[in-house]
């Protein structure tokens, strides 16, 4: 073999390494699942969000409301979600001209 062939054979070898070697670490890309755990705060229940975002809980009043005015929160999302930039959980932007 000549030199070239080792230097291609080699470097062959190195990204199918490198390939094997990402898979096992988690990719920064991938967004993280949204969890959820129920809880107490100050002894009564709520709720915390966990995920690609900073975690944040609510107690059974807020969820109420929510659940009464979903219809506005999804209206809300459907009309805002291109204005959160770099959001993995919402649309990316639309081109720009």
């Amino acid at each position: 073999m000549g030199q070239q062939e080792d230097i291609l054979r080699r470097l062959d070898e190195l990204e199918r390494e490198n390939h094997r070697l990402r898979k096992l670490i988690p990719s920064e890309q991938a967004p993280k699942e949204t969890t959820t755990l129920v809880g107490l705060y100050k002894g009564r229940p709520v709720i915390t969000f966990n995920g690609d975002f900073r975690p944040f809980s609510f107690g059974v009043r807020k969820a109420s409301i929510i659940l009464e005015r979903l219809a506005d929160v999804k209206h809300f999302v459907e009309n805002n979600r291109r204005e959160i930039p770099n959001d993995p959980m919402m649309d990316p932007p639309a081109p720009t001209a």
